[in-house]
């Protein structure tokens, strides 16, 4: 992998993800970003234009954070950066997310009692 925190990655899915950690051969950490204020009852936490760096098709648009750590796999790509954030956005991201523990996206809307 050579993607740096803060970078925001699209593959095949319908949400870009920021990129947080990871070295793994089978997955990375991240976080979902959406332009959906909430998921059924979940709320999703509003970002700023400040949080993005605007020169990338990945930018500031209505832009909402799933609150949720992800480990997404790299079979769902190819993976291409399409943004990045700021350094201010990478601390509101890691604000958001920091106490939760890692996981697939099956998991979490079973947690929440979607599935």
């Amino acid at each position: 992998m050579s993607w740096s925190k803060g970078d925001i990655l699209w593959g095949n899915y319908v949400h870009p993800i920021v990129f947080l950690e990871g070295d793994s051969d089978i997955y990375f950490i991240g976080a979902m970003i959406t332009s959906k204020p909430k998921y059924k009852k979940t709320k999703n936490v509003l970002m700023k234009k400040e949080h993005f760096i605007e020169k990338y098709k990945t930018h500031f648009n209505n832009s909402y954070l799933v609150d949720v750590k992800l480990y997404k796999r790299l079979d769902l790509g190819p993976f291409k950066k399409t943004g990045e954030l700021t350094p201010e956005g990478i601390e509101f991201v890691e604000s958001v997310i920091h106490e939760k523990y890692a996981m697939v996206w099956e998991d979490y809307l079973s947690m929440k009692g979607y599935k």
